[in-house]
């Protein structure tokens, strides 16, 4: 199927407004590659448009943000809109790319994305972003534990320290486990239900322990009045996931 449908046309950057569902798969830049890409645009031009998808832009925030610094016109090309929705995020995640390359962690977090926003399956999100899907299910016990903020950091190339760390990390799969002894210490008070209370020694499967983090975090189970359904969703955790192998 035909990817562009109308020639390269100028538009003023005032003018664009963006389609969030498509732009958070391009990430803010440093400022190292946004002047970098400024350098570019002032000695040769903007030569890729940006993408224009139902009057709104899907990719190119930074071209456009130039655009207004320099005071020209940006330039767009509109995209088919018979495209699905996969592919739609596949132009804009090469877009993307083509610029900075994600690093291991930062591809697992836009694969959870694609889970959580666009409803696709954590196998197919995982392939599509080149990425081990082990570190999608880190990312997502990561989420599910309230600590978007340790994401977040990733998502701009910072390493995050936690409390017992000697050194700060970029690895999901250590800042995933400090996270969960962080959320136990403050659930735990009764060391004898702590059983109760280790999925990692409970729950077989990674995929599956993401998905308990996640729903425990959804209904607040804090309390140690919770321990029954806890143990409950630990127990379905097992059901739900017992063919997945980690």
């Amino acid at each position: 199927m035909q990817k562009y449908v109308s020639d390269v046309y100028s538009k003023q950057p005032e003018d664009v407004v963006f389609m969030e569902k498509y732009v958070m798969f391009n990430p803010e830049h440093s400022s190292k590659e946004y002047e970098a890409t400024k350098a570019s645009i002032l000695l040769l031009g903007q030569e890729d448009p940006i993408l224009m998808y139902k009057g709104s832009c899907i990719d190119g925030r930074h071209r456009i943000k130039i655009a207004k610094e320099l005071g020209v016109m940006v330039r767009c090309v509109d995209v088919n809109t018979k495209l699905s929705d996969t592919e739609l995020i596949m132009m804009c995640n090469k877009n993307t790319t083509s610029g900075r390359d994600f690093t291991s962690p930062q591809k697992a977090i836009q694969a959870l994305k694609l889970v959580n926003e666009h409803k696709w399956k954590a196998v197919t999100a995982a392939q599509a972003m080149k990425v081990d899907k082990r570190l999608v299910s880190y990312a997502s016990t990561i989420r599910g534990l309230g600590r978007e903020d340790i994401l977040a950091a990733l998502m701009n190339d910072k390493a995050v320290k936690m409390s017992g760390m000697k050194y700060a990390s970029k690895s999901l799969e250590m800042l995933c486990k400090f996270a969960k002894v962080e959320a136990e210490k403050d659930v735990i008070e009764d060391s004898s239900e702590r059983p109760m209370f280790n999925p990692d020694g409970l729950i077989k499967a990674e995929a599956g322990k993401a998905w308990f983090y996640e729903r425990k975090e959804m209904y607040k189970l804090e309390d140690v009045n919770d321990i029954q359904m806890i143990y409950d969703l630990i127990e379905l955790a097992n059901y739900k996931f017992k063919t997945v192998v980690d």
